[in-house]
């Protein structure tokens, strides 16, 4: 899998591609958008992505990781 940063602001749904999964950080939570072509694969990785990036970018503790549609 590759990961890109999304770089377009502000974000708006319209720059979201139906088979790719994507993680948006805010201070206390992190949200992964699954598009709805995405492949079983893509969507696990999303969510090992976002827990991965929770950790590696010292999120504080209780950081929440939500599943949105």
């Amino acid at each position: 899998m590759v990961t890109t940063e999304v770089t377009a602001r502000p974000l708006k749904r319209e720059h979201l591609i139906n088979s790719d999964s994507y993680i948006l950080e805010t201070y206390d939570a992190v949200f992964v958008w699954n598009g709805t072509d995405a492949s079983d694969k893509e969507k696990y990785a999303g969510l090992k992505i976002a827990k991965d990036f929770v950790k590696s970018h010292n999120k504080p503790a209780g950081t929440k990781i939500s599943r949105v549609s």
